[in-house]
């Protein structure tokens, strides 16, 4: 059994489910494990909406949010959404090719993966009512003092997603 890491004040969380609540200051959705999570929102949450999008939108500057393939012995990538270089979310794209992406990793390294055959979504600026029960978002919150996530920015993705799918 393993030790769970002790969550930290002000840390940086992810998450991404189906909305199953949403009011005016939050949202609760089911993650891909069937967890309820609620997360709440403020007037400086970001909401952006991701639409389908092509390979020409991944530009060197963009930031980005990956979904790899689950079952592949290299960094292959299912789906990607496209996000405006000022986003909270994602990482750095350094260069692209018709079928692969450089990005910048969270340790700084530039870390090429396989994007051939990945649906490619792009984002446009989104409000609250985007947010719907039923809809899938990811999500970038921040723990606060009492232990509640609170959202910092939300992506509502497209109905055909693959992000938080399991398999």
């Amino acid at each position: 059994m393993t030790a769970s890491r002790p969550q930290l004040i002000g840390e940086k969380r992810v998450t991404v489910g189906q909305v199953t609540e949403v009011d005016p200051e939050s949202v609760t959705i089911d993650n891909p494990a069937g967890v309820a999570q609620t997360v709440l929102t403020t007037p400086q949450t970001v909401v952006v909406k991701a639409s389908a999008g092509a390979a020409s939108d991944i530009v060197p500057g963009a930031r980005v949010v990956v979904k790899y393939v689950p079952t592949s012995q290299r960094q292959q990538v299912a789906e990607l959404v496209v996000l405006a270089s000022d986003s909270l979310h994602g990482l750095p794209v350094v260069a692209a090719t018709a079928d692969s992406i450089t990005i910048r990793n969270l340790g700084g390294d530039a870390v090429t993966v396989d994007s051939t055959g990945a649906s490619v979504d792009k984002t446009s600026a989104g409000s609250a009512s985007d947010i719907t029960v039923g809809s899938k978002i990811f999500v970038r919150a921040k723990l606060v003092d009492n232990g509640d996530l609170v959202a910092e920015e939300v992506i509502v993705l497209p109905v055909d997603t693959v992000f938080g799918a399991i398999t």
